[in-house]
């Protein structure tokens, strides 16, 4: 892609982030579901995972001493230093995995890597990951075949990559995932910026996890949600989990009704961020999946260099105008009543599923 080009949608970028600066509302004004930094989930049944929302599409999931991890991206882009490129800070991304190692379990048990696509926000800190030997040696990443071609220079020994889609992949004893064919929402309503793939021969200058790249290389290629379950001893599903880390226009991320019919989600992790340029969402997911808990993610401005620690919402995004919404579509008569079952979490914050 030539220079001009990169800068036209820069400019077209930019002069979307900041039309709308001045009026993103108070992240602290009470409304938001927003739950302490401790949560417990109380489900029905029997239920014994753990797991820290690490920001944007970012998760550890934590159950019978086996871990996976979805969309790690620990370090926000200063806006205006965008054009200059774009590259990780190993400090918040050692500081990510202290917290944890002291509050969920060692990282060195995540036996998977979930990736819902290939853009900067899902991906840029896992090849520093499976650089520094910060995550179980016989990982598996799960995702499209552009996150393949992006991280396997820095893929170590015994680590594996998968991208097939409908069908279960047992990535531990106790947890299993299937990976959905999905789609991303524009970024404006008519438009979805940085598509098309990094393959076959990756991120040109990407040479190690610290390298300085352009955000408009690290292309989408193709997007997936995830359906996850977390089994007991004797192999039967004793949690059902649904992710989907962009807001995909249904039917796009559904699973198979047959397996809806067998088990039900219990949470289903659903993105705010575009959500308004995607027709009929999320209830149309929501009317599909009826899960029993949801927990809203991928909500922060992630263009801030401190989106973790001091987390604003995403530009050009009403999360009134989303709470309202869901708050019609349970026809719950309060807020206070719709936080029994939506959640916003910050980053940082370890939800219990009891």
């Amino acid at each position: 892609m030539c220079r001009n080009h990169h800068l036209l949608l820069w400019g077209s970028l930019l002069l979307l982030l900041t039309a709308s600066c001045a009026k993103r509302p108070d992240i602290h004004n009470g409304k938001l579901l927003i739950p302490d930094k401790t949560s417990k989930l109380e489900l029905q049944g029997t239920h014994s995972t753990d797991l820290m929302y690490t920001g944007c599409g970012g998760m550890i999931i934590a159950h019978q001493n086996e871990a996976i991890i979805t969309d790690p991206f620990y370090t926000g882009q200063g806006l205006m230093r965008v054009p200059l490129g774009v590259r990780i800070n190993p400090k918040n991304t050692r500081r990510v995995f202290d917290s944890i190692r002291q509050k969920l379990i060692d990282p060195h048990q995540i036996n998977a890597a979930l990736i819902a696509h290939a853009h900067v926000d899902h991906l840029l800190d896992l090849p520093y990951l499976l650089n520094n030997d910060m995550l179980n040696r016989q990982l598996q990443v799960i995702g499209h075949r552009s996150v393949y071609c992006t991280i396997r220079s820095f893929m170590p020994a015994g680590t594996s990559f998968t991208d097939t889609l409908n069908t279960w992949v047992n990535v531990s004893p106790h947890i299993r995932v299937m990976a959905l064919p999905s789609s991303h929402a524009p970024h404006t309503r008519n438009r979805l910026f940085l598509q098309g793939t990094t393959c076959p021969n990756g991120i040109k200058g990407f040479k190690t996890p610290l390298s300085s790249t352009s955000l408009f290389k690290w292309k989408e290629g193709g997007t997936v949600s995830f359906l996850i379950d977390l089994l007991d001893t004797t192999g039967k599903t004793q949690t059902r989990l649904y992710i989907q880390s962009s807001a995909s226009q249904a039917p796009d991320g559904f699973p198979p009704a047959e397996l809806l019919a067998e088990r039900p989600v219990d949470v289903a992790f659903i993105c705010v961020a575009s959500f308004e340029n995607v027709n009929n969402y999320p209830e149309k997911l929501l009317q599909y999946l009826n899960p029993a808990k949801v927990v809203l993610i991928h909500w922060e401005d992630f263009f801030r260099k401190d989106f973790m620690e001091h987390p604003k919402i995403i530009r050009a995004t009403s999360t009134k105008k989303l709470i309202e919404r869901l708050q019609q579509f349970y026809q719950f008569s309060s807020q206070k009543l719709l936080a029994e079952r939506v959640y916003m979490p910050k980053p940082y914050t370890v939800f219990h599923l009891r």
